[in-house]
C-alpha cells in the first residue's frame, strides 16, 4: 500500500503504516496536542504574561473549565512553546514555569508548602507559616520564575473564609513582591476562588475551556485528531452520525473525545481488524464515558 493511500494521516506520520501492530499500539498511547483557536488564544495570552515587563502588579489568569477538558495539556504546550524565549520574547535565555498543586484547603502554612515543593525544601513539621513565608520568598527571589501555575485552585475555597481570604492575599503579595504572573487552573468552581476581593479578581483574566459543542468546530477537532491516528483506512469521524456520536458519548469533553478514538483504533487495529473507526468499533472498545461511569458507580 502507497502514502497516497494515507491522505487521511498527516505526512509525518505515515511512516507508521509499514511499522508493526505493536509499534502503533504503542504511538497510540502517546500523549498529544490537538491545536485549536480557542487554545491558541490562550497560549498566547501565558505567552505575554511570561515576557512582559516585570512590574508591581503583574497580571495572571484562571484557566477553568471541566474536569478532562485540556488545562493540562494547554499548560504543557505553552511550556513546549515557550522554551528558549527570554522575557522579552526574542529567542535568548530560557523562562523559568514552575507549576504546584494548591493545597487541599485554603491554609497559608500549606500554600507555602506546596511552593517549597518547588524546590524539594527540606522544611521541618513544627516550621511556622511566617517561617515558612521566609523560606518560600528566599527560595522564589533566588529562582528567575517569571510564571506560577497553581493547578486544583478550586481547594481555595475550602475552609473558613478568614482562611480564604488570607490564602489569596498570600498569592496576591507573592506576586506583587516578586514579580510573578500567577496563573490558576481548575474546574468551573475555581472562578469562585477569587470573587471574594476586587482586587484579586482584576489581577485573573478569565480563560474558559468550556465542553465542545456539537457543530463545525467540533467536527474540524474530530478531523485533525484523526489524522493522528495510525489506522490505514480513513474513517470519516466527522462525518454525520458518527460525529454526533462521539460527541453523545464523550459529552464534549475534548480528553474523553481523545481517548474514545484512542481505545477504538487499537480496537481497529487488533480485535475487529478494520483498521478504520466505525461505530462498532466505538460500541465493542469498551470505552465508557462520563455520564456511563457515573452511572456505573452508581448501579444503573
Amino acid at each position: 500500500m502507497s502514502d497516497a493511500n494515507w491522505d487521511h494521516i498527516f505526512p509525518e506520520l505515515r511512516f507508521l503504516m509499514g511499522k508493526p501492530d505493536s509499534f502503533r499500539l504503542a504511538f497510540l498511547d502517546r500523549d498529544y496536542w490537538v491545536p485549536y483557536p480557542l487554545a491558541e488564544t490562550h497560549i498566547q495570552h501565558l505567552k505575554h504574561f511570561a515576557t512582559m515587563p516585570r512590574n508591581d502588579r503583574m497580571p495572571g489568569g484562571l484557566i477553568y473549565g471541566p474536569s478532562n477538558n485540556g488545562k493540562s495539556s494547554l499548560i504543557t504546550e505553552f511550556t513546549r512553546q515557550c522554551n528558549g524565549v527570554d522575557r522579552e520574547g526574542n529567542g535568548r535565555g530560557t523562562l523559568l514555569y514552575a507549576k504546584m498543586l494548591a493545597p487541599p484547603q485554603a491554609d497559608e502554612g500549606r500554600l507555602y508548602l506546596e511552593i517549597l515543593k518547588i524546590f524539594s525544601a527540606s522544611i521541618g513539621r513544627s516550621t511556622s507559616s511566617k517561617e515558612l513565608q521566609k523560606a518560600a520568598d528566599f527560595h522564589i527571589s533566588g529562582s528567575g520564575i517569571q510564571l506560577l501555575f497553581i493547578d486544583e485552585f478550586q481547594h481555595l475555597i475550602a475552609g473558613s473564609s478568614m482562611q480564604h481570604r488570607i490564602c489569596m492575599h498570600a498569592i496576591k503579595n507573592l506576586a506583587t513582591k516578586h514579580k510573578l504572573s500567577i496563573v490558576g487552573c481548575g474546574i468551573g468552581t475555581a472562578y469562585n476562588a477569587i470573587l471574594s476581593d476586587d482586587q484579586i479578581a482584576n489581577r485573573f483574566f478569565p480563560m474558559e475551556l468550556p465542553a465542545w459543542k456539537y457543530g463545525d468546530d467540533f467536527k474540524v477537532l474530530l478531523t485533525r485528531i484523526e489524522q493522528r491516528l495510525p489506522l490505514k483506512r480513513l474513517s470519516n469521524l466527522s462525518q454525520g452520525a458518527l460525529a454526533k456520536l462521539i460527541h453523545s458519548r464523550t459529552t464534549g469533553l475534548i480528553g474523553e473525545v481523545v481517548e474514545l478514538c484512542r481505545t477504538a483504533a487499537k480496537f481497529a487495529i487488533t480485535e475487529s481488524k478494520s483498521e478504520c473507526i466505525r461505530q462498532q468499533e466505538i460500541d465493542g472498545c469498551g470505552y465508557l464515558g462520563p455520564d456511563q461511569r457515573r452511572n456505573r458507580f452508581l448501579g444503573q
